[in-house]
Formats: C-alpha cells, sequence, structure tokens
C-alpha cells in the first residue's frame, strides 16, 4: 500500500496552514485546522482530477458523459 498521498496531504496542510499560522490555543487550531481541511475536500483545486475541484467533478463527468455519447452517435451515424 502506497503512503504517498497521506504524506502529500500532510505536506500540503503545513505549508498551507500550520507553518503560516500562530494559533493561541489548541481548540483554535483544531478548528482551523478542520476549515482547512473542508476547503482542501471541496473547494481546492486538484492536479490529479484535471485541475479542478472536487464539487466540480460530478458537473464535468456528467458533460464529458453527454460528449463522449454525442461523438459516438456522430462517428456510428445513431
Amino acid at each position: 500500500m502506497t503512503t504517498l498521498w497521506p504524506r502529500r496531504f500532510c505536506a500540503s496542510l503545513k505549508k498551507e496552514l500550520v507553518y503560516r499560522t500562530v494559533f493561541d490555543t489548541r481548540e483554535e487550531a483544531r478548528i482551523e485546522i478542520f476549515v482547512w481541511i473542508q476547503w482542501y475536500n471541496r473547494e481546492r483545486r486538484h492536479l490529479r482530477i484535471g485541475d479542478i475541484s472536487p464539487t466540480e467533478l460530478p458537473q464535468v463527468s456528467y458533460v464529458e458523459s453527454c460528449i463522449d455519447k454525442l461523438q459516438f452517435r456522430v462517428a456510428f451515424g445513431e
């Protein structure tokens, strides 16, 4: 099993939030990390999925699916 993804995630968390922020309390750190993870999972653009955010992925997949079906119909005269 590869550990590359968790390592990249932790490196991003540290570079983008932890090393740039001074937290007054552990609770503040916990809340800020939680907010960052929510942003990372929903809004941050990911190169692995075509430089789009995960929330855009279902829309893109649907559009690509429709384009694939149209190309098939044109190519095979259906």
